[in-house]
């Protein structure tokens, strides 16, 4: 996504009115992978609608297929709170990139965590959240 939509970034929701969100995302496991394995991730782009687009992924240990899927993503308008049109600039990479024959995305994950990304993640996230407080009492 980053090459695609390099001015986003969806660690900072808050700094632009517009992005890109997960709305559905479905995953097919292959093989186990175990704590430290090095996973290598390509994604493609798949079908591209008005205000959504499919990323199709395969997950492989070396050689050996962990989990294969799809997922689909929305842009979002954050102030209104809905989706939104494709902006017209990445709807022109997205259908690029899918016409592209054989063209794929590479990255690679560990088990590993990023401390720091996951607290951002969860600062981002809480605050964001708007949470009800009040007093529960305790059954007689």
């Amino acid at each position: 996504m980053r090459e695609l939509m390099p001015e986003h970034d969806p660690s900072y929701p808050e700094r632009d009115r517009t992005g890109v969100i997960f709305a559905e995302c479905q995953i097919r496991y292959r093989s186990p992978v175990v704590f430290d394995e090095i996973v290598g991730v390509e994604c493609s782009i798949g079908e591209i609608r008005r205000s959504a687009f499919e990323v199709r992924f395969t997950m492989r240990v070396d050689d050996r297929v962990a989990a294969e899927g799809s997922g689909w993503l929305v842009a979002y308008d954050y102030e209104a709170g809905r989706s939104q049109p494709l902006p017209d600039d990445l709807r022109g990479a997205l259908e690029e990139a899918a016409a592209e024959p054989g063209a794929r995305w590479v990255g690679s994950a560990t088990g590993r965590v990023d401390r720091e990304a996951a607290v951002r993640a969860i600062q981002v996230w809480h605050s964001n959240t708007r949470m009800e407080r009040r007093r529960v009492s305790a059954p007689n």
